[in-house]
């Protein structure tokens, strides 16, 4: 089932950030954008015995909207949770919306194939963009956009 996330799923969300991503962000700045309601949009997938398996943040601003952080519980990956997901806050966006943006690491190879399968396009990058942990060096991030039909 897939719904908006209340103030009592942070911990869980927390517990999945920190399994599913190389630079985790904190409790503060995943909480902070699930009390946000200026524009802030938390999504989160949760199985039928209560259990989060995956959670999506986007921020929707004026006709534009930025997908923040998408991450699915490293249990649950490779099962099309994340597609699912994105499908599902893609078809409910406000019939404003013209643009849809997202930032991707270079090397993540499976979420590039998620969101060109989603209809997004590469239309630039950022060099030196993601900080790589216990590494001076920084990666490269992919600018992915979709243009929505309204």
């Amino acid at each position: 089932m897939i719904e908006i996330a209340k103030a009592s799923d942070i911990d869980a969300v927390v517990e999945i950030e920190r399994r599913a991503n190389m630079t985790p962000w904190s409790h503060q700045m995943l909480s902070e954008s699930l009390s946000n309601n200026h524009g802030y949009q938390f999504f989160l997938l949760r199985r039928s015995n209560e259990q989060i398996s995956a959670y999506l943040i986007a921020l929707e601003v004026l006709d534009e909207v930025n997908l923040l952080h998408i991450a699915v519980d490293p249990s649950f990956q490779s099962q099309g949770i994340a597609r699912r997901l994105m499908q599902y806050w893609l078809s409910r966006l406000n019939s404003e919306v013209k643009t849809v943006w997202l930032e991707v690491r270079e090397s993540n190879e499976i979420a590039q194939s998620l969101y060109q399968s989603c209809g997004f396009q590469k239309v630039d990058e950022r060099k030196k963009y993601y900080r790589i942990p216990d590494s001076i060096e920084r990666e490269t991030a992919l600018i992915y956009c979709l243009k929505i039909k309204n």
